[in-house]
């Protein structure tokens, strides 16, 4: 394993990037099993006071379920590996009401940022010229999501939506993935319940 930062340069700050990854290409690096809870305290170790990260869970096929099961919970929550299992990149603060809510008015920071279809509509072959990921997720056969975890969370909301829109606009991200305040990407141990049989 090798722990190293990189900068990235925007016209008006730099966001610095962790990995810990394996320094193998994608084809010969050994699948490592790793627990949800685990996952989500490599990427949220450090959090602006009184925020805290989401989780999304529920069983089913995701694009059959009502809104609400949409909503986040805070961690620590459930998130069976029988259930689709996702997470928001960002931390958040409690709205007015002191509800917990996975929205822009209540984004704390950006933790990490997902790259989504990975091997479809992203060829994994422009990921090798950059850093290697901090994951890598197989989400359905042949696709894949990844993603970087920032050194310093940005908390800047402006700055985080130029950050994704900066890798949209060089083709490492699927267009029409959403900004990162409400953004969620999904979690090891899980299911994908688009189709018949579930993808693991």
């Amino acid at each position: 394993m090798t722990a190293f930062n990189d900068t990235i340069t925007s016209s008006d700050h730099d966001v610095t990037v962790f990995a810990d990854a394996l320094t193998d290409t994608c084809e010969t690096c050994e699948p490592c099993s790793v627990s949800n809870d685990d996952f989500l305290a490599a990427i949220f170790d450090a959090l602006p006071e009184g925020a805290r990260p989401g989780v999304v869970s529920f069983p089913g096929n995701p694009a059959e379920v009502p809104n609400k099961a949409w909503f986040a919970r805070p961690v620590p929550a459930r998130t069976p590996a029988s259930a689709n299992n996702y997470f928001g990149v960002s931390s958040y603060f409690n709205d007015e009401a002191g509800q917990f809510r996975r929205t822009k008015k209540t984004f704390a920071a950006l933790h990490a940022v997902m790259l989504d279809d990975l091997g479809t509509k992203v060829d994994m072959d422009r990921l090798r010229q950059y850093m290697p990921l901090s994951w890598l997720l197989e989400t359905s056969p042949g696709n894949y999501q990844g993603g970087y975890i920032l050194a310093e969370p940005v908390t800047d909301a402006g700055l985080a939506d130029r950050l994704m829109a900066a890798i949209i606009n060089a083709d490492l991200c699927d267009p029409g993935a959403n900004g990162p305040p409400p953004r969620l990407a999904r979690l090891p141990v899980a299911i994908s319940g688009k189709g018949a049989p579930v993808f693991e």
